[in-house]
């Protein structure tokens, strides 16, 4: 029996999910979640390979690859003085981190779907967080520990079954936006909009708080003031003001915490949750003390032993340098097919504020565990567009 595109995507994230959660249910299995990872780029290129129907593709995808490789290791070979072999060595990882990016958008190109596929296997993403978010209602009702976002409770947030707080984070601004596309382009999914945006605000991460923000701002200045519109905006202002009256003490704890951050460290710490002082102690250390002309064109960074910023334009500037990040961006914007962005609309705000998220709070492109479900997001909302406009899908 052959797998289609929607049952192999929905097997590898359905394997995904259960490694996520018994990795927060029992933290031995991170070995386990190293294996798949592997198994999984294995997978993405030899199936790459094979669904190609081109040779000649084939050589431009290694070629890519090879040429990020060739930029990584100039940028090492200029960072290391005297440890080059066991600097290359020890961030391959990181490179590996950065390319799966590449291997995911790659794969993506030579499959063939439709737009009810990506439909479908969003609905699969779909009801593992609305289980998820029972869980995180349960943390919040009973106080469990296990179900919290930052272990030790020094801050408010549930997680639920997740144990990376960056991926639920982009998981549940994929989830949230999906719905609330589907709601504007079909009037469909409002209670399960609403059970997950309510989730997003308990699991307490500014990047959620400011997505949902964002999101209602986009939504108010982009809708027509009709009856009904207005009959739902008064209903999500008398929720977000009960939501607001139960929750106070939660949010004035809160706010505590990044006041507290806020006087000891100042606005730039409270905001970006110290990694301005990353930024200082490790990225201008590096380019004042260890880079040179080559460095600036190719990067060069230990990931590996010294920490990184976190921030996405920093640490892909970081790692790639002007020359090698451009040409990983571009890689990026061909092959997802991001022509398709041409105006303000609700297809471009969601792709500016991932982009945000990634600068403000990193791990956009180097953590792995988001990249297919971001590459899912933008390729239902690309091949919408296609059918809204009359163009052929996947082409």
């Amino acid at each position: 029996m052959m797998f289609g595109f929607r049952q192999k995507v929905t097997a590898i994230i359905l394997l995904y999910f259960l490694m996520a959660f018994s990795i927060t249910l029992f933290s031995q299995f991170q070995v386990v979640s190293t294996i798949m990872k592997t198994v999984l780029v294995v997978f993405f290129v030899s199936d790459t390979i094979i669904n190609s129907g081109d040779n000649k593709k084939v050589v431009q995808y290694g070629l890519s690859l090879f040429i990020l490789f060739v930029s990584f290791f100039i940028g090492q070979y200029y960072y290391h003085d005297d440890n080059f072999k066991e600097g290359i060595i020890k961030n391959f990882t990181h490179f590996a981190r950065f390319a799966f990016w590449i291997i995911v958008v790659v794969w993506f190109s030579v499959q063939k779907y439709t737009l009810e596929d990506l439909k479908k296997v969003l609905n699969v993403i779909t009801i593992v967080l609305v289980f998820n978010s029972l869980f995180i209602f349960a943390g919040i009702m009973f106080n469990i520990n296990l179900f919290q976002t930052y272990q030790g409770g020094w801050r408010f947030g549930y997680n639920g079954l997740f144990s990376s707080i960056s991926t639920t984070s982009y998981l549940y601004v994929i989830v949230i936006y999906s719905e609330f596309f589907l709601i504007k382009k079909e009037g469909k999914n409002k209670l399960l909009f609403f059970l997950l945006a309510s989730s997003g605000v308990l699991i307490g991460t500014k990047t959620l708080w400011l997505f949902l923000m964002s999101l209602l701002i986009f939504n108010i200045t982009n809708t027509r003031l009709s009856g009904l519109s207005i009959r739902y905006a008064v209903l999500l202002l008398l929720i977000s003001a009960v939501f607001i009256w139960m929750g106070f003490p939660i949010i004035e704890e809160q706010f505590a915490v990044w006041e507290n951050i806020f006087n000891e460290r100042g606005l730039s710490a409270a905001v970006l949750s110290y990694r301005n002082i990353s930024f200082q102690k490790f990225f201008l250390d590096d380019i004042e003390n260890k880079w040179g002309l080559i460095n600036f064109l190719f990067g060069g960074a230990d990931f590996y032993n010294r920490m990184r910023t976190e921030m996405m334009i920093i640490d892909l500037f970081h790692f790639w340098g002007l020359i090698g990040g451009a040409f990983y961006l571009y890689i990026i914007g061909r092959y997802l097919k991001l022509n398709f962005l041409r105006k303000i609309d609700h297809y471009l705000f969601i792709v500016i504020m991932i982009l945000l998220i990634g600068i403000v709070s990193g791990n956009l492109f180097h953590n792995s565990n988001n990249t297919l479900f971001i590459v899912l997001l933008i390729s239902f909302l690309r091949e919408y567009k296609l059918r809204e406009n009359n163009i052929p899908i996947n082409t």
